[in-house]
């Protein structure tokens, strides 16, 4: 069964003075790689806003394929929110796992974007804050943990067109302009 994680009070709502920089939390020495992320969604004013980490992975496939997984009418990147002290890729290695039935092996890191949300079953606005991998497929499909969830290998510029979140459509796009 899929442990859900367990979020800490609200630790940050962002205001008009630091809504520029709604990553301003994360430390100097991140910012120095990787710069500051950039941010999707449509920000709610007064709202509270927490943060969830998450990791997902891209993994091509062959005749310019890429592999999601839909659930229902959702079309997403494998992954998903960070459990306890889970890194970036131990959480993805165990939601691609959880979801696809397979294992996979980092290649390299794509980047990092947020995007504000609001989960209506949960009464909650979050700013996911997402890290993107680029990732291969190891090992045989296993029996994926994640029932609701269907894995499929749809073409980049498909995935570009339809799937649901804007962090994944732009980490998608970066892998294919490079």
């Amino acid at each position: 069964m899929r442990r859900r994680c367990v979020l800490e009070p609200v630790k940050c709502r962002y205001n008009a003075t630091n809504l520029r920089n709604p990553w301003r939390n994360l430390s100097e020495k991140i910012k120095a790689v990787v710069g500051d992320p950039i941010q999707f969604g449509e920000f709610v004013s007064e709202q509270i806003y927490c943060d969830r980490p998450g990791a997902y992975g891209i993994a091509l496939g062959e005749l310019g394929r890429i592999f999601v997984v839909a659930v229902g009418d959702f079309l997403a990147l494998p992954g998903g929110g960070l459990e306890n002290d889970e890194t970036s890729e131990e959480g993805l290695v165990r939601e691609f796992k959880e979801e696809t039935g397979y294992a996979v092996r980092i290649l390299r890191y794509v980047g990092l974007a947020g995007q504000y949300v609001y989960a209506s079953g949960e009464q909650t606005y979050y700013n996911k804050r997402c890290r993107f991998y680029q990732v291969e497929l190891i090992g045989q499909q296993e029996q994926a943990l994640d029932k609701d969830h269907h894995a499929c290998w749809i073409s980049v510029d498909e995935a570009i067109a339809s799937l649901e979140e804007e962090t994944h459509r732009w980490a998608v796009t970066r892998v294919k302009e490079r």
